[in-house]
């Protein structure tokens, strides 16, 4: 059986009639709804002569199986097949990156079925970092920074069909493992690596924005590395992208009905400073894109434009959480207007439209107060 279904994987992948194609991805769609697909996987991915694409097939098969079908399993299972997975994903760590990633979603979606109390003490963040911190960095550091990634974006979604009682516990679970998430991923940004800070911070952000800062302290917030790394990273074009995005994240943390939390203040004083330094960068960005506009110079490369979209969006993401503050019109919180008129003025409509739902706010701020009130006779004269 095994043979065939490696076999019946190469015709899927190599064989040069549509038809039969077809007619075996219908048979292996068929196959992976199966019982007998949990194990089958999990034998073809432990035997080290296994060609590639069968490897892949099956990694995704056992992702798709825990997330879809993981009460087919008898209650004794859960434990060997988390341990399979964990030595499977040991296994890869350092060889195909499409296998490795489809096994830490698997993991991830184990993590949803699976009560953080049957994980230990911790809950799954600890385990994993006990389990993968006795292997060494070269196969720790890329499988727990992609587990770190995708266990958060797996809690926040609906694929692993889990009930809703169980749905609910998990939301508690976030909060209680966001802490020890955070720790684990402060260690890992001395380790050498040419993506590794890029990758903390994209999972810094997937964990604070799955909180949501709850259970987050703000002063400790403020002084944690993480967050350091955040703003270090928006000066940086290697680490813009997901600083920018950590950094959105942070500003949401902080916010409450248009205006700043008072715990966290400490966090907000070191946002919009790192923030606000971006406007000269992004007012050269603005010249250079309306020379561009007027023939005067060549349009920029496509990773300038998505520079010029990731401040856009950290001014927005800035004005729109503080609204209510901004609409009090006090001095210190004009610096984001500034900036979003700046980004209106753009002359590309795809950066400029970033700016239009704070408008959109600030006026929906500014006249919340009249829909009441009564015009005095004669104000308005018809002509």
């Amino acid at each position: 059986m095994q043979q065939q279904l490696v076999d019946a994987i190469h015709t899927l992948y190599h064989n040069a009639d549509p038809q039969v194609k077809k007619q075996t991805g219908s048979q292996l769609e068929a196959w992976q709804q199966s019982e007998s697909a949990w194990s089958l996987s999990d034998a073809i991915l432990h035997d080290s002569s296994s060609i590639m694409e069968a490897q892949y097939f099956c990694a995704q098969t056992l992702r798709t199986k825990v997330q879809r079908d993981f009460e087919e399993l008898p209650a004794q299972a859960a434990d060997a097949l988390r341990a399979s997975l964990l030595d499977l994903l040991i296994r890869f760590a350092s060889g195909a990156t499409a296998v490795r990633t489809q096994l830490c979603l698997a993991i991830a979606a184990m993590a949803a079925h699976i009560p953080s109390k049957q994980w230990g003490q911790g809950g799954v963040v600890m385990w994993l970092a006990e389990n993968l911190g006795r292997q060494s960095q070269e196969v720790a550091l890329p499988c727990m920074l992609e587990l770190l990634t995708v266990i958060p974006e797996a809690m926040g979604s609906y694929r692993p069909a889990v009930r809703p009682e169980r749905r609910r516990q998990m939301q508690q679970e976030v909060v209680d493992a966001a802490p020890h998430a955070l720790q684990v991923l402060a260690s890992c940004l001395n380790q050498k690596g040419g993506h590794v800070r890029g990758q903390v911070l994209h999972a810094f952000a997937a964990w604070l924005k799955l909180s949501a800062g709850a259970g987050l302290d703000g002063p400790a917030l403020a002084s944690h590395p993480l967050t350091k790394a955040a703003m270090e990273g928006l000066k940086s074009t290697d680490t813009f992208e997901d600083a920018s995005d950590a950094v959105c994240e942070l500003v949401l943390c902080t916010s409450s009905r248009g205006s700043p939390e008072p715990q966290m203040m400490p966090l907000v004083q070191l946002l919009v400073p790192a923030v606000m330094a971006l406007r000269p960068r992004f007012a050269a960005a603005a010249q250079q894109a309306q020379q561009a506009e007027d023939g005067n110079v060549e349009v920029y490369d496509e990773d300038d434009i998505e520079a010029v979209k990731g401040m856009a969006r950290l001014f927005a993401e800035l004005g729109e959480s503080y609204t209510a503050l901004i609409a009090t019109a006090s001095p210190d919180s004009m610096q984001p207007v500034d900036a979003l008129l700046e980004v209106a003025a753009y002359p590309d409509q795809a950066i400029s439209s970033i700016s239009f739902n704070f408008w959109h706010r600030l006026m929906r701020q500014l006249t919340s107060g009249f829909s009441g009130l009564k015009l005095p006779r004669g104000l308005i004269r018809r002509p």
